[in-house]
């Protein structure tokens, strides 16, 4: 069956809040906690601890992205990233755009979620 997954940052909320706000918010989800590293603007590492969620294709793109720019917003995330069944995806988020294209150099799949684990 073809699903939707999501990554996305929780600011300083607990991760088990953060979580639950996921699973909530997207019933039938499956997530997990990952932490994630990447280079910042001077190339320094950084991590960030991110939920990883796929989500059935019962949900519809606009009520999805609705839903993940609430989110965004409880979290204070400046946006999300969606990957789709097809391997397209998008930015989605209160200030998505000033983060660009989607680059899925930078995302992480549920299953690469679960070999992690």
């Amino acid at each position: 069956m073809p699903t939707t997954q999501i990554n996305i940052e929780f600011g300083a909320m607990r991760p088990e809040r953060a979580l639950q706000r996921v699973q909530t918010r997207f019933p039938g989800a499956s997530a997990q906690l990952r932490t994630s590293t990447y280079l910042d603007d001077q190339g320094v590492p950084q991590q960030t601890s991110v939920i990883v969620a796929v989500i059935p294709s019962t949900w519809l793109r606009f009520p999805l992205l609705d839903a993940l720019y609430a989110l965004c917003q409880r979290f204070g995330q400046d946006c999300a990233g969606v990957r789709y069944f097809n391997g397209t995806g998008e930015l989605v988020g209160p200030r998505a755009a000033q983060w660009g294209a989607f680059n899925p150099e930078y995302f992480i799949t549920y299953d690469d979620a679960i070999a992690q684990a």
